[in-house]
């Protein structure tokens, strides 16, 4: 199935403890059609490292 390799990824980074998933309800330009939303993520990652 197209795809899968990415769908694994995402449920080992859901199910790891030590990772933090969020995913954006946006296509594969989120920097274009969210980019308040890539913003505040990216500061947030910068936050916590």
């Amino acid at each position: 199935m197209p795809g899968s390799g990415l769908k694994n990824h995402a449920k080992h980074a859901q199910e790891h403890p030590d990772w933090r998933y969020v995913e954006l309800k946006t296509g594969h330009d989120a920097m274009v059609t969210e980019p308040q939303a890539c913003a505040d993520l990216f500061l947030a990652a910068a936050r916590s490292s």
